[in-house]
């Protein structure tokens, strides 16, 4: 399979290093610019299944606790960013807007995988492989941890509820 576009050399390198950087930005800022109601309900993608059992699947199977610390915080990119490196808060509010952030995050890093196939119109084969398994490695280990987090930050808003009607 040859390329559409003939790039080669310096020009080939640096449409790759930019482009690659330029697509992840670029739609992490969109995904950030989104309003929270796309992100309030549970759809089919971001849902938590039986299999994943509250995410313990992901301890299981890539080791979670192990390198989740070393995850960056992409929030800092962004003014409008939301921190979700650790708690910051206890309340139902927050919970509830983490919940969201989570989804958001996993969205972003859902849709950061789809410009792999562009680079396939002026890269080698060869060179388009390894992109694409770049951009599904780069994306694969956040959505592991976002789907990791979420059943976990939807007990804690659970037990802060019924700790918030126990008190009223």
């Amino acid at each position: 399979m040859m390329p559409i576009f003939n790039v080669t050399g310096w020009i080939l390198i640096a449409l790759n290093v930019f482009g690659i950087l330029a697509s992840h930005l670029m739609l992490a800022k969109w995904s950030v610019m989104l309003s929270a109601s796309r992100f309030e309900r549970e759809r089919w993608w971001n849902k938590t299944y039986a299999w994943e059992d509250q995410g313990k699947v992901y301890e299981r199977i890539f080791f979670i606790k192990k390198w989740k610390k070393y995850l960056p915080d992409g929030a800092k990119l962004f003014k409008d960013g939301f921190a979700k490196k650790k708690l910051q808060d206890t309340s139902v509010e927050y919970y509830e807007r983490f919940i969201i952030e989570t989804r958001r995050a996993e969205f972003s890093h859902w849709i950061q995988m789809l410009p792999a196939a562009l680079f396939y119109l002026f890269n080698p084969l060869w060179a388009s492989l390894v992109i694409t398994v770049y951009f599904i490695l780069i994306n694969l280990f956040p959505i592991v941890a976002q789907r990791y987090v979420r059943p976990k930050l939807i007990k804690l808003k659970q037990r802060a509820l019924k700790k918030q009607r126990t008190s009223n």
